[in-house]
C-alpha cells in the first residue's frame, strides 16, 4: 500500500470515507497532519479525486499536473484519460484532448462522453464531418446525451442543414428542456 500524507485536511479525510464508502485506515501524527495508509488502486483515485476537485475549482494546471501523474503510472486509466481530455478542451488545446480520447476509446469504445469530447475538438481542428460522426457515436452510446444533439445541431447548422439541425434542437431540448443555448436556437 502507499501511504500518502495531507497536512490537516479533514475535507479530503471525509471525501475519502464517501468516495470508498468505507472507513481507511488514518493515523495522526504529532504535527496533526492525517496519513492515510491505501492501495494503488485508491492512492490513484484518492489522486483522481483530488484533480477532478482542483479542475473544477479553476486550478487546471494542478489538476493537469495530477492527471498526468495518474497516467503516468496508469497509462489506460479511462477516467483521467477523459477527465484531461476535457481540461485540454476547457483550454485550447484540442490536438492534445484528441489523442486523449481516442487512446481511450481505442480502450473503450461505448464511453459516450469520449465521443462528445473527441466531437468537440475535431470541431475546434477544423473537421467538422468526423465531428458530425463523433456526435452521431456518443449518442449511439447514449441515445438521451442532450448536449451531443446540441452540438450536433451546430454543426449541421453551420453546414447548411438546416432542417436536421432544427431536429437536432428539438432533440435536445426533449432531453433537457432547461437547455438555455438550445432555446436560443
Amino acid at each position: 500500500p502507499y501511504t500518502h500524507q495531507f497536512r490537516n485536511d479533514k475535507l479530503l479525510v471525509a471525501f475519502h470515507y464517501r468516495w470508498f464508502g468505507r472507513s481507511l485506515p488514518v493515523n495522526l501524527t504529532t504535527s496533526g497532519a492525517a496519513i492515510l495508509r491505501i492501495s494503488g488502486a485508491d492512492f490513484l483515485k484518492t489522486i483522481l479525486s483530488e484533480a477532478y476537485r482542483a479542475q473544477v475549482s479553476g486550478e487546471h494546471d494542478k489538476a493537469r499536473r495530477l492527471y498526468e501523474r495518474i497516467l503516468s503510472e496508469d497509462p489506460d486509466n479511462g477516467p483521467a484519460l477523459y477527465l484531461l481530455g476535457l481540461l485540454h478542451v476547457e483550454n485550447g488545446r484540442p490536438r492534445q484532448a484528441l489523442r486523449l480520447v481516442e487512446r481511450l476509446i481505442r480502450l473503450r469504445p461505448g464511453v459516450a462522453a469520449a465521443h462528445f469530447v473527441r466531437g468537440i475538438g475535431l470541431t475546434a481542428t477544423g473537421s467538422p464531418i468526423e465531428a458530425l460522426e463523433a456526435y452521431d457515436r456518443a449518442l449511439a452510446a447514449n441515445p438521451r446525451y442532450a448536449s451531443a444533439y446540441y452540438n450536433r445541431a451546430n454543426l449541421l447548422a453551420q453546414l447548411g442543414r438546416l432542417d436536421e439541425a432544427v431536429e437536432a434542437y428539438d432533440r435536445a431540448l426533449n432531453l433537457a428542456p432547461d437547455h438555455a443555448r438550445a432555446h436560443n436556437n
